[in-house]
């Protein structure tokens, strides 16, 4: 009778840890104003992150009667030496407003839209899947998509025929439209088709010409899946809280996000510039170099950065 008890106070115990580590991901919001129950968006301008992700602190100080903002990722005292002002005379006021950060969101849920995937975080879609969307400055809009449904897994790899700027990047007196060479010419049957559907931002701006240029689909092997579980417990990927970087400002480089879904809920893991050399992030480049391999892109002509 002392073992069975014995056996269900570790029962007990093991299910609050799990319940506990549960707590720190996205739980599902179940709301059918953001997608169909099939993860499927309502329109182009859907936001495909939970919003309450890409939000940010932002704190002031007071300077010789100047008023200072800093971020949350901005080291005070790094601040202080670049600016080169006397630290003692550096005031931190109480103040602290709270501001969404949407500067790389946005374009990414465009993008997501335009390549046809799903919305993780509202619905449970009953599948596993992990999502990585590969954002470098100078190399086309990637997303590799695995799923495994069941015994069937696959890994789908998607490419953007161009980069997202307008309408969401925009600078002082001039709005930047980025054409690929060759782009694919949408007669105008298909643009009114596609303007009176879903698209809100084509309807909006008459701006239709994105579509995926590049698609592969292959199975991957249960013992690839296997080393997928393995690199994802390195970095705590179930077992941590989400990770975003919306304040995180860079003139170029790369951004890779990592987005799962599984029965207990949604994670997303947003890493900047994970291959540089000076940052301890081995883990992260591990996992993403391994993703690539097994994606079936040309892995020797990948650039990785």
């Amino acid at each position: 009778m002392r073992q069975f008890l014995i056996f269900l106070v570790l029962i007990l115990v093991m299910s609050c840890i799990k319940r506990r580590s549960n707590d720190k991901i996205e739980h599902f919001i179940n709301d059918s104003a953001i997608s169909s129950i099939d993860g499927k968006p309502l329109d182009s301008l859907s936001f495909y992150f939970p919003k309450k992700l890409f939000v940010d602190s932002i704190r002031y100080f007071v300077y010789d009667k100047d008023t200072v903002d800093f971020k949350s990722n901005q080291n005070l005292d790094t601040l202080i030496k670049y600016r080169k002002l006397i630290k003692e005379k550096v005031q931190v006021l109480d103040t602290l407003r709270i501001e969404a950060v949407t500067f790389f969101a946005e374009p990414w849920s465009f993008a997501l839209f335009k390549m046809k995937e799903p919305i993780l975080y509202n619905y449970d879609l009953h599948k596993e899947i992990y999502r990585l969307i590969i954002d470098q400055s100078f190399n086309k809009f990637l997303v590799i998509h695995i799923e495994k449904n069941n015994d069937s897994i696959f890994v789908t790899t998607k490419g953007l025929n161009r980069r997202v700027g307008y309408p969401f990047i925009k600078y002082e007196g001039l709005t930047v439209i980025y054409e690929a060479k060759g782009a694919k010419k949408i007669s105008q049957k298909e643009k009114d088709r596609i303007q009176y559907r879903d698209d809100s931002i084509a309807r909006i701006y008459n701006n239709t010409d994105y579509f995926i240029d590049l698609l592969i689909s292959r199975k991957i092997t249960e013992q690839q899946w296997s080393e997928l579980q393995s690199k994802l417990e390195k970095i705590s990927f179930w077992n941590s809280y989400p990770k975003t970087c919306g304040s995180c400002m860079q003139i170029d480089g790369s951004r890779w996000v990592l987005e799962g879904q599984s029965k207990i809920g949604y994670q997303i893991h947003e890493v900047v510039d994970p291959f540089d050399k000076y940052d301890d992030k081995n883990e992260y480049s591990d996992l993403f170099k391994f993703i690539v391999n097994i994606s079936g892109l040309e892995i020797d002509k990948f650039r990785f950065y």
